[in-house]
């Protein structure tokens, strides 16, 4: 799910009718006034009132519309893992080959880092990412193209950033499974949720 100032954006997980699975909708931000944009969709991101996704019936090639769901277009014929959308660029892996940047338009792709990130989150400068082949978490500094790896915790599913805290999770069974937070360096790891 994505809420921005004026709507909710997220996919239907087709958990009563499997016809809905991939469902991409749109409501007020009070849950009213639903709006289904367009199916099939896998990943998605939302900056400057355009909407980035994936279609799995397309093998995961990335578009572009608008709010409405109108003006679909395709960017670029390339199955994509990971997906962000910050500024003028789009961030985006692809399995086994790499993390990418581009322009908005699908012009100007160039490879960031020669290993697949997942759970692309770009925050004040940096590219935070699942690190595929270390495990734990790096960041790229996008000014210096300097990649360090900040958290060294095995396994983990996924990230997100919300104010100074960086927050991942451990996947459940193991003996650190649960949800985790640190600054945003990397510093000050603690247990923040029970898995």
């Amino acid at each position: 799910m994505i809420v921005t100032k004026d709507n909710m954006f997220y996919i239907n997980c087709g958990k009563v009718d499997k016809n809905e699975t991939g469902q991409l909708c749109k409501t007020n931000l009070n849950g009213k006034n639903k709006l289904i944009l367009t199916k099939n969709v896998d990943k998605f991101a939302v900056s400057e009132g355009f909407i980035y996704y994936t279609d799995f019936n397309d093998n995961d090639n990335l578009y572009k519309m608008d709010f409405n769901g109108n003006n679909q277009i395709k960017l670029i014929d390339q199955r994509i893992e990971n997906l962000d959308v910050d500024g003028e660029y789009i961030y985006y892996s692809t399995e086994g080959d790499g993390t990418y940047r581009m322009n908005k338009d699908g012009s100007g792709m160039t490879m960031i880092i020669p290993d697949t990130g997942w759970g692309l989150n770009v925050y004040k400068g940096y590219l935070y990412y699942i690190n595929h082949t270390q495990g734990g978490i790096s960041r790229l500094n996008l000014e210096t193209n300097v990649s360090e790896h900040i958290i060294n915790q095995g396994y983990v599913g996924s990230i997100n950033i919300t104010g100074e805290h960086l927050y991942f999770d451990n996947p459940s069974g193991t003996s650190i499974g649960g949800w985790y937070r640190s600054n945003l360096d990397g510093s000050d790891v603690q247990k923040w949720m029970a898995e």
